[in-house]
């Protein structure tokens, strides 16, 4: 999914602003943003994906992706990320279960 300019504006400004010169909420979109960026392994054909690329309307900053079915853009499997109970690379992706 390609972002639209509003967003690939807003994404280029909390990237580059110093961390010290961003409100408090600006910093935790600047983390929310860096966060989906990351890209590990899909469980089914191991390319990396983000969690930009996996949602199917584009990723919006500010909805968190509640309730959002993502999908493998290389696949086309359902995918879904998990956050580990203990610290360690942040989430990653698991497999859905198809009816």
């Amino acid at each position: 999914m390609t972002p639209t300019p509003e967003q690939s504006a807003e994404w280029y400004r909390l990237r580059t602003t110093p961390t010290n010169l961003l409100t408090f909420i600006d910093q935790q979109r600047a983390f929310l943003l860096k966060q989906a960026q990351r890209s590990p392994p899909c469980p089914h054909c191991h390319t990396p994906l983000s969690e930009i690329d996996a949602a199917p309307d584009g990723w919006k900053l500010e909805e968190a992706n509640t309730n959002v079915q993502f999908t493998c853009c290389h696949c086309g499997k359902p995918v879904a990320f998990i956050l580990p109970l203990f610290a360690g690379q942040g989430w990653y992706w698991f497999t859905v279960a198809q009816p």
